[in-house]
């Protein structure tokens, strides 16, 4: 294959891929938050939780979308510090030219990667003593204000959901009945910690997958229980499958 026949096939591959990005009129925005947490700390569980992030990457790139993510660690309201960042959006440089959109869109999938990656190697190095994913949450939310008119907004928790430290209290212990979450949501609402997550859809990777094997199965289920009727009070949508130990639920 000489040069020339190369470059005209590489420009027909871009020029396919940015048509299948244009029939996106909505692109979306993901917040992901990764528990920094000693339980999910293990090296197979981290390494779980990256090449999950490494999906939700390339699903927001191929839609021209905005993809943050932090750590949910404690007191994660006071020490959010978004280390992955990126927008996704088209150039202007160079309008309406597959070949450039599609180098731009390598390029910050590249940056986004390396993000993803350095924010793990800070987990590893130093995991949390608590896991506050109820603070994390409401900082997440105002990550969505960020761009108006938005259509499509996800928010994807890669965590064993076992909050332990913060208002919300200690799954690990806790009574969690059903009356006694309702009450703990109520108090959640009174301290300014159930958020406005009206047109979110909340997709929960790693449920019920804790490395240190402390949590029984009656308790994993109570704890889905709890953020099922968190998430409905924020007003947000938990899809079929959206709960779960893996990120099975972005949309095709």
């Amino acid at each position: 294959m000489n040069g020339r026949v190369a470059f005209l096939l590489a420009a027909a591959v871009a020029l396919t891929m940015s048509c299948a990005k244009q029939t996106v009129t909505h692109p979306p925005v993901a917040v992901a938050l990764i528990d920094g947490s000693t339980s999910d700390a293990s090296p197979a569980i981290a390494a779980r939780y990256l090449a999950d992030l490494r999906l939700l990457v390339t699903w927001v790139a191929q839609r021209s979308g905005l993809l943050y993510a932090d750590v949910a660690g404690p007191d994660a309201l006071a020490t959010a510090t978004v280390p992955v960042a990126v927008d996704f959006t088209p150039g202007t440089s160079i309008p309406n030219n597959p070949l450039y959109e599609q180098i731009n869109t390598t390029q910050k999938t590249k940056q986004a990667e390396q993000q993803s990656e350095a924010m793990f190697a800070a987990v590893r190095e130093h995991p949390a003593n608590q896991s506050d994913i109820v603070s994390a949450v409401v900082a997440a939310a105002r990550l969505f204000a960020v761009r108006d008119g938005v259509r499509q907004r996800f928010l994807v928790v890669e965590s064993d959901m076992t909050q332990y430290g913060g208002v919300a209290g200690n799954f690990y212990t806790d009574d969690l009945s059903n009356d006694a979450i309702q009450r703990k949501i109520v108090n959640l609402r009174d301290a300014g910690l159930v958020p406005d997550l009206k047109s979110v859809t909340v997709l929960v990777d790693g449920a019920g997958v804790a490395s240190d094997g402390r949590v029984e199965q009656t308790r994993i289920l109570a704890i889905e229980r709890f953020w099922r009727a968190y998430f409905a009070a924020a007003g947000a949508t938990l899809p079929p499958g959206g709960y779960g130990a893996r990120l099975v639920a972005l949309p095709a």
